[in-house]
């Protein structure tokens, strides 16, 4: 009996320290076949699954609004070799989205079109638990033993700049959902928009400056390691910020094709959460592993498979 039991307790504890090794990426506009190559070297890296972290299609002005054209736009951005082979192999597919999956170029809540947007897009993703009828967005959250998925909705509720992004009613359920998975060891959040990066440039959340620091005050009471997967900037980089001794991290992950360029001095002169060394200005995606003991890293892989950047964290929950 005593020896029965030994063995269910290891099998427990086994489970619950399961590694994760999972890639992601943003901003996958079509820009030639050998950009799209980027896709067969996630492939090589044999990840448990892929989370698309928006601008996964570029929606032109004749789809918005229109459910027939925006599932021939997904149809026709899926359709070349490379991305449609990952679909085979890579099983497991999660995706937010950011201004050109639901519309017009920084779109926001004024949108028309995004009711229309949204019903497309919880049925091209459909392995990603969206629940678009209870929440009326595709806000969703998942668990996987000692790490959890959440995805935010950073474009129907969205305001002008200075407002807000998610909104009281999201906001609320990110903090029922953290309190839901107070046990996780990691905690996963992808959002479009930049949240950690200081500089008030583009689409960060640093414009959105209230809405920002309850965000961020929600996020610092968590038990877990809480890491932001964010893209858009058609550039990577890492940003960490403490908040009441609470380390917080961002991963910038763009673009997987799209056009690339630096950000500037300036904004890396306002940008106070910036790690040194990180910025990556060529095409790639993130790997990200959880070793299921205390290790947590992130490389970020160019198209051709090789690591350009990588770093690692001790996780001590």
């Amino acid at each position: 009996m005593k020896k029965a039991l030994l063995l269910i307790v290891f099998a427990q504890s086994a489970l619950l320290s399961q590694n994760i090794d999972f890639c992601i990426g943003s901003c996958a506009d079509y820009t030639g076949e050998r950009n799209e190559e980027i896709f067969s070297a996630i492939v090589d890296k044999k990840p448990d699954f892929f989370l698309w972290l928006g601008d996964n299609i570029y929606s032109t002005e004749p789809n918005w609004g229109n459910k027939k054209s925006m599932a021939k736009a997904y149809i026709k951005r899926h359709s070349t070799k490379p991305i449609s082979s990952m679909f085979d192999i890579i099983t497991k597919q999660y995706a937010i989205w950011d201004d050109h999956d639901f519309g017009p170029n920084d779109a926001d809540s004024s949108f028309s079109g995004k009711n229309i947007s949204a019903k497309i897009f919880e049925s091209v993703w459909s392995q990603t638990p969206v629940n678009l009828s209870k929440n009326g967005d595709i806000r969703w959250r998942t668990r996987n033993n000692e790490i959890a998925l959440i995805g935010l909705d950073n474009r129907s509720h969205r305001g002008p700049i200075g407002t807000h992004i998610l909104g009281d009613d999201q906001l609320n359920w990110l903090r029922e959902t953290l309190i839901m998975y107070e046990d996780a060891r990691v905690v996963f959040i992808a959002i479009g928009s930049q949240v950690l990066n200081d500089a008030k440039v583009y689409e960060n959340y640093s414009r959105f400056p209230e809405e920002r620091l309850e965000l961020l005050k929600i996020c610092s009471e968590s038990n877990s390691q809480i890491v932001f997967l964010t893209g858009d900037r058609h550039h990577g980089e890492l940003n960490i910020k403490y908040i009441d001794n609470k380390r917080l991290i961002d991963i910038t992950s763009s673009p997987l094709t799209s056009s690339t360029h630096d950000p500037s001095k300036k904004e890396m002169r306002k940008n106070n959460s910036l790690v040194h060394g990180s910025i990556v200005n060529v095409n790639h995606f993130n790997r990200i592993i959880w070793d299921g003991e205390s290790n947590l890293s992130t490389e970020f892989i160019d198209i051709n498979g090789d690591v350009i950047f990588q770093k690692s964290w001790s996780i001590e929950n």
